[in-house]
């Protein structure tokens, strides 16, 4: 699948993913949403894929839509949340229009609240044979219920092996000061292992000054890191496509088919 910026070039490809599961974790507020919702965009709009996106946590619906809005128009979020709430604004016309138009995107959103891995397994299996998605994205995957036993994530890298879809999950990096600390840590420990590929962001330094973030292999010897232009203010990713480009790299050997 060539990239959007050279679609002649073999070399480049976005979302050209051949693991079955990629395992993203990375520190508190270092853009983990952002990141997924910037992917799901990404294949959705420029890859026509058709994607299964999951945030079992504090997004709702609503959210990804309007982070995707936000993305799409360079909108503030803060912005995009006041006109929905105005339907006299003289652009809630165009809000409605937009909103429509992702609406209309191939992008299933289920964000489930207290979702069970039984039932995320069932909701996965469902619209791989009924929508025939092509790339599933687990947002907040330590808040499904029952995620952090090692058979659930064997169960689920084994599901993607089998239908032949990627599927990539986000958890977070546990701090001292969380609550979870140990069960997170015990859950990044279990989808290390079952993991194809593993990547981690760094604490976001647009916090301070810059608006970069670094995608790093921490595993593979010799990788290099990867800047990522991060937008604060619309909180998307603006190079996905670098993701993809990575995940093809030599140092993952296409599959034989």
């Amino acid at each position: 699948m060539a990239s959007k910026e050279n679609p002649s070039s073999p070399e480049l490809f976005s979302f050209y993913i051949n693991e079955s599961l990629t395992h993203i974790k990375a520190y508190p507020k270092a853009g983990k949403t952002s990141l997924a919702t910037s992917l799901a965009l990404d294949a959705a709009i420029y890859c026509n894929q058709k994607v299964l996106f999951f945030s079992p946590g504090k997004e709702q619906k609503k959210d990804i839509y309007h982070r995707l809005f936000a993305v799409l128009k360079k909108w503030e979020l803060d912005r995009v949340e006041d006109v929905s709430k105005n339907p006299t604004s003289e652009v809630f016309d165009e809000y409605e229009d937009v909103m429509l138009d992702l609406r209309n995107l191939k992008l299933i959103i289920e964000p489930t609240n207290d979702l069970s891995f039984a039932e995320l397994r069932r909701l996965c299996l469902f619209h791989a044979h009924y929508q025939k998605v092509s790339l599933i994205i687990i947002d907040d995957f330590h808040l499904t219920r029952d995620a952090a036993q090692i058979r659930h994530i064997q169960e689920l890298k084994k599901m993607a092996d089998i239908l032949r879809i990627p599927c990539i999950l986000f958890t977070p990096m546990p701090t001292v000061e969380d609550a979870n600390f140990r069960r997170i840590s015990q859950l990044n420990v279990y989808l290390d292992t079952c993991s194809d590929l593993c990547l981690w962001l760094d604490r976001p330094v647009y916090e301070i000054e810059a608006q970069l973030e670094m995608i790093k292999i921490p595993m593979v010897e010799g990788a290099t890191p990867i800047p990522l232009t991060f937008n604060p203010l619309i909180l998307h990713f603006t190079d996905v496509e670098m993701i993809g480009l990575h995940l093809a790299t030599a140092h993952f050997q296409p599959a034989d088919d």
